[in-house]
């Protein structure tokens, strides 16, 4: 829920995955390395189950953005 409630806050911005690691896990060193693409990927899934229109989109090399719904 974190990661969506700041990439909302972030809408239209790409957001780097350091940014979502500092603000969402506080530093967190044992991290996996895919913690945040598998929160991504359940974030996509619960928003496609919703019916949402709501996209989070991947922005190669750079992160995510949130598309505000068309």
């Amino acid at each position: 829920f974190d990661i969506f409630e700041y990439l909302s806050q972030q809408a239209g911005k790409v957001v780097s995955r350091t940014q979502l690691i500092e603000h969402v896990y506080d530093h967190a060193k044992s991290l996996s390395s895919n913690a945040i693409d598998s929160a991504i990927c359940n974030i996509r899934k619960h928003l496609t189950e919703a019916g949402s229109d709501v996209l989070i989109t991947t922005v190669p090399k750079r992160g995510y953005v949130l598309d505000p719904p068309r």
